[in-house]
């Protein structure tokens, strides 16, 4: 009987260490919320391409006035579809499933910011933020 129970601990236990993340709740949106919400999205990623092509020819970058709130409604393949493939990932070669994307928004051979977008388990942006590399 006690190995019975040591054996159903154990095993709640991995089973808690590697279960992925749940589902975020889900919070019934307007129409008209949906609507701004995509907008947002939108206009940010359109924003996001703008910089990222004005630092690969040579512009200076100011990241910190970008809002990146936005992002958060993604999913990798929205991301990479209007930004395209990110400079870095935590499992190159395979970004597709990285958990962890970085772009670089700096001029080729200077430092600068860098947007950094982690992922949960089902693909959908997690965090993102700005972080100056020197």
């Amino acid at each position: 009987m006690r190995w019975r129970l040591v054996r159903a601990c154990c095993f709640t236990a991995m089973f808690m260490l590697f279960a992925p993340d749940p589902p975020a709740p889900a919070v019934a949106a307007s129409a008209e919320e949906k609507a701004e919400q995509e907008r947002l999205s939108k206009q940010l990623l359109s924003q996001l391409r703008a910089g990222l092509d004005a630092a690969r020819a040579g512009a200076d970058m100011s990241a910190a006035s970008i809002d990146l709130t936005s992002l958060r409604t993604l999913t990798r393949t929205q991301i990479a579809s209007s930004l395209g493939r990110p400079t870095t990932c935590d499992n190159a070669p395979y970004c597709e499933t990285s958990a962890a994307w970085v772009y670089d928004f700096s001029a080729p051979g200077k430092a600068g910011p860098q947007l950094l977008i982690l992922f949960d388990a089902h693909g959908h942006c997690a965090t993102a933020r700005w972080q100056q590399v020197p």
